[in-house]
């Protein structure tokens, strides 16, 4: 390989440098925040030391909110350190790719041939990487959606402390299990764990589109006359709110309940029409009993 010297060569290897940082620094991209660090003074083995030091219930209870709600700060700094880095590097992630490419397009234009040729190859490599990059749109709704399913998980949790720490003495809450909780708060935030969340919602959402889906009858194409009586008989049973007069038809045309009305309508309609596939031998069968629950005629 032709080795490139002089000016074409720096911007070249800056242009390198600068791509690997920018594709590969993403620091808050480990999936969860950093954990907790202890407050000054309130390091874990001074602040137990003196917690059994303490004569009275009252007064470790006391000193057991103080440190915990020190630590809870430190936490939600924490915290807040992570989404908003995690943020500022997914948006850095794509400036800094369509910028590369930018400015490995413009030395290409004003170096020698070498270094043209090395830069026309790199800002294609660069275009290559940004172009499975800029799913970002929908990475970012992705990973915005994790990130405040993770701290739905986080919150629980902190609220869960607060409320021991406000109805529990220091007896049935010590200050060394208070910690252990608070240490845990930000690994409830780790975007892994509220992604597989996220999957098993979805999952728990398609098995029940999926038994919705299995459901549905499959109808045939009925004669015009026969498609007519369908079509009236539905457009009825669509008014009908009172349960009494669904619960005959439901019952005469075998149709399923259901405890959501429009549901139970459709379940109806389908039923009925699934029937009337006999033709108008069917449909008139059904009639008789169908004028008396509704008053009207469904004949042919």
């Amino acid at each position: 390989m032709t080795q490139i010297r002089g000016w074409n060569g720096f911007i070249l290897s800056a242009m390198v440098a600068g791509i690997t940082l920018s594709l590969s620094g993403c620091a808050s991209l480990r999936g969860e925040p950093r954990a907790v660090t202890a407050p000054p003074t309130y390091d874990e083995t001074t602040a137990l030391r003196h917690y059994t030091s303490l004569g009275t219930e009252e007064q470790r209870t006391s000193y057991r909110n103080e440190v915990a709600y020190r630590w809870i700060a430190a936490s939600d700094s924490e915290f807040d350190a992570f989404r908003h880095g995690l943020s500022r590097e997914m948006k850095g992630i794509n400036v800094g790719s369509n910028l590369a490419v930018l400015l490995m397009n413009g030395a290409a234009a004003v170096s020698g041939a070498e270094a043209a040729r090395a830069l026309a190859v790199g800002s294609a490599t660069v275009v290559g990487a940004n172009a499975t990059i800029t799913r970002e749109a929908f990475l970012d709704q992705s990973i915005a959606t994790a990130l405040t399913t993770a701290q739905a998980s986080r919150t629980r949790r902190l609220t869960d402390i607060r409320r021991r720490l406000l109805t529990n003495n220091a007896g049935a809450y010590p200050l060394g299990e208070a910690l252990i909780d608070i240490r845990a708060l930000n690994a409830a935030a780790s975007i892994n764990n509220a992604s597989a969340q996220m999957a098993a919602t979805a999952n728990a959402e398609l098995a029940g589109a999926q038994e919705e889906a299995g459901g549905v009858v499959a109808i045939s194409l009925a004669s015009p006359d026969v498609h007519a009586v369908r079509k009236a008989f539905s457009d009825y049973v669509i008014t009908v709110a009172d349960t009494a007069i669904l619960d005959k038809l439901a019952q005469l045309v075998a149709a399923k309940p259901d405890p959501n009305l429009r549901l139970y309508q459709q379940n109806i309609m389908d039923a009925y029409a699934k029937r009337a596939e006999g033709g108008k031998e069917a449909v008139n069968a059904l009639a008789p009993a169908m004028k008396n629950i509704t008053g009207k005629e469904f004949a042919l």
